[in-house]
């Protein structure tokens, strides 16, 4: 059954008491300040981007304009790409992980060597997009799952050829074992966070997450009446996502960059919790953990924060009061959206920022906004996007 019923013009009932907080960030950098390129840069996007549109399964993923949201939380436009459709993997995760996992086998190749196995640790889409990289490749591939990862989500993985090991404990604790079992056997790890002595597959990783940046850069300029997004809300794990949207909009808009605003559970608000203490800060353990289960992490990548220390504008985190709300509206929107658990923590704020006027003041959103957001998954679980939806992500598809 659907709870908290919503109507055009205004947010959910009961998004005025959503706990949302909202840290503007003091070490922002300032309008002229020009990016400096270090891991991740629009020279390295280009062979990236070259490599990408080979695949055969390469098409943009669509960006689309929904007007009834624009109008309900009182901005001028917004967009959302859905990363649901890409190669038909439910995210943008492939774009990293396959790059990696593609690299490897490469190389291998070119030495003369057996075919690299591949090992990951994953809430779900990482591991999606390596195991289809491997599977891409020819290689065996092993992908670690905490408890929190859904069956559904460990099916999905499996389906596309790994072999998944559970690991007792968070994220975190699957990212330690993995990383132990890939020195002890030889396998090439190939993880979306970074540690002292291993950053540069994770930022050959957010490199790859540069091609949904530029993708939208060129769907808007080819929009009917183009204009570049005043705000840009992106959903924040680890924050390597977040880091190759904001490196990409920095160093190719330069001065007439968008307000670059980070959103993340309140459960797991390690961006907000290293902005406010001014150095890498982990964010309190909670034995709840949150149904955001792809942004459930505790630890900010250091190779990532180097990017969002500064460039990142404000910091926002939302309690999972928002999740399924969200997920409703965008199925029930024109057109339709499939939206999972992980993808719609921005479209939260924004909903939230629409029935909290401090909230909306503070992040400088008013009807000449133009406010862009990625859909960073779509029904990974089928069944638990059912029950939060009340219809099955073959419904709401065919709505669009």
């Amino acid at each position: 059954s659907r709870s908290q019923p919503m109507q055009l013009g205004r947010a959910p009932i009961g998004a005025s008491s959503w706990p949302v907080t909202h840290l503007r960030n003091s070490a922002r950098a300032g309008p002229a300040a020009t990016y400096q390129p270090s891991t991740i840069s629009l020279e390295r996007h280009a062979e990236v981007f070259r490599r990408v549109k080979a695949w055969p399964a390469y098409a943009p993923t669509p960006l689309l304009s929904l007007p009834a949201m624009a109008a309900r939380v009182g901005v001028g436009r917004v967009y959302v790409k859905d990363e649901g459709q890409r190669f038909g993997l439910g995210s943008f995760k492939p774009l990293g992980g396959g790059l990696v996992v593609e690299d490897l086998a490469l190389a291998a190749a070119a030495k003369g060597e057996a075919k690299p196995v591949i090992a990951t640790a994953s809430a779900g889409n990482h591991g999606i997009g390596v195991a289809w990289g491997a599977q891409q490749a020819g290689c065996r591939s092993l992908v670690y799952l905490h408890g929190g990862v859904s069956a559904g989500a460990e099916a999905t993985i499996r389906r596309y050829g790994a072999e998944t090991v559970r690991v007792e404990g968070d994220y975190a604790a699957s990212v330690r074992a993995c990383a132990a079992d890939a020195a002890e056997h030889g396998w090439e790890a190939v993880q979306d966070t970074s540690w002292p002595g291993y950053e540069a597959v994770p930022a050959r990783i957010y490199q790859g997450y540069t091609v949904v940046a530029e993708e939208m850069l060129e769907q808007l300029r080819s929009e009917p009446s183009p204009s570049m997004p005043t705000h840009v809300l992106i959903n924040a794990g680890v924050g390597g996502f977040a880091a190759g949207m904001c490196a990409h909009l920095w160093e190719r808009l330069g001065s007439e960059r968008p307000r670059f605003i980070a959103v993340e559970p309140t459960e797991a608000n390690c961006l907000q919790c290293s902005a406010e203490a001014g150095a890498l800060t982990a964010s309190p353990h909670s034995d709840a953990g949150t149904v955001q289960t792809g942004l459930d992490c505790t630890e900010v990548a250091e190779v990532a924060w180097r990017v969002l220390a500064t460039g990142v504008d404000d910091f926002v985190a939302v309690p999972d009061a928002v999740v399924e709300p969200a997920m409703r509206l965008l199925a029930d929107d024109s057109p339709a959206v499939v939206a999972g658990h992980s993808a719609v923590a921005g479209i939260g704020a924004l909903l939230a920022a629409a029935a909290q006027p401090g909230l909306q003041q503070s992040l400088g959103l008013g009807p000449d906004s133009v406010v862009a957001a990625v859909i960073c998954e779509g029904a990974v679980d089928s069944q638990a996007f059912e029950a939060a939806v009340g219809a099955s992500p073959e419904e709401v598809q065919a709505r669009r």
